[in-house]
């Protein structure tokens, strides 16, 4: 990476760290209820085996939605959002409840994704546990930062954490790299881009005012072209492009356990959610048996 600003994905693994520990469990619960997707050949990054990104995406994961620490309370505080399949989010709350240290409120739930507060006492975080020098045993993303480098997201997997930072200057690449993180994707912030146009922005809004969205349909294309002033080509061109920014921002914050996968593997990842939707499919399609 140059030394203009850019994006840096990283991969920072934090032996003992409870949330690794409890998504570990949860995940070899899924994986033995039939998810796993198994691993493959090659690297990617600073030669991360492709496996072990693959594994990280197998069943469940943890997109950090914020971290606080409370030394005089002797605790931290995170707020996760837990996604995964196959009883992957209860398997990782029944890892919650045997964690020593560990108490757990849930916020908010549906079927795939579940909103948790989680209070993990200090003496259990290996991160604030001090040497003989009085120095902190190794830096965790979540609490430390590096100077000139912003922490955007964090996905935790059971292999370790999944960051992802701006980056103003080289120096704060090396800094990461320095504390243990392996660069495995970086690129120019110019390359990072789902932020709407204002075109893009103002064509979406109306359309979903209009009832575009909902189904049935309360207004066609091109009704909305005609009101807007627009072809039907150029308005369709607008939400297509609109509505593909929208879906990849939802993909990177709401989505945490296809994350991995669809940015570091994008085109081995697409066979595994082909083979996930069929086999879905085809469980669908059995037939319902008959009550004795």
């Amino acid at each position: 990476m140059s030394t203009q600003p850019g994006v840096v994905f990283c991969f920072h693994e934090v032996p003992g760290c409870p949330l690794l520990a409890m998504l570990r469990r949860a995940a070899e619960a899924s994986a033995q209820a039939g998810d796993g997707d198994g691993g493959r050949g090659g690297c990617v990054g600073d030669g991360v085996p492709l496996d072990t990104v693959l594994g990280m995406v197998s069943g469940v994961a943890a997109r950090v939605l914020r971290v606080q620490r409370f030394p005089e309370e002797g605790f931290t505080e995170a707020w996760i959002r837990v996604s995964g399949s196959n009883g992957a989010v209860e398997a990782f709350e029944a890892a919650m409840r045997q964690e020593d240290g560990v108490a757990f409120q849930r916020v908010f739930s549906n079927k795939f994704s579940t909103i948790y507060r989680v209070v993990i006492s200090m003496d259990r975080c290996p991160c604030e546990k001090s040497s003989g020098n009085g120095a902190r045993g190794p830096g965790c993303p979540l609490l430390y930062g590096v100077p000139g480098a912003m922490n955007k997201a964090t996905v935790v997997t059971p292999r370790g954490f999944l960051c992802e930072f701006i980056v103003a200057k080289t120096r704060a690449v090396q800094e990461l790299r320095r504390r243990g993180c392996r660069i495995l994707v970086s690129h120019e912030v110019s390359g990072y881009d789902y932020m709407l146009t204002e075109k893009q922005e103002l064509a979406v809004i109306y359309a979903y005012l209009m009832g575009y969205y909902q189904f049935p349909r309360k207004a066609s294309l091109k009704e909305l072209a005609t009101k807007l002033g627009l072809s039907v080509s150029t308005l369709a061109e607008l939400l297509r492009k609109a509505e593909a920014k929208i879906i990849e921002a939802y993909i990177r914050h709401e989505l945490p356990h296809y994350l991995v996968g669809v940015i570091m593997s994008p085109h081995t990842y697409r066979g595994l959610l082909e083979k996930r939707f069929n086999k879905r499919r085809e469980e669908e399609a059995k037939p319902i048996p008959a009550p004795a």
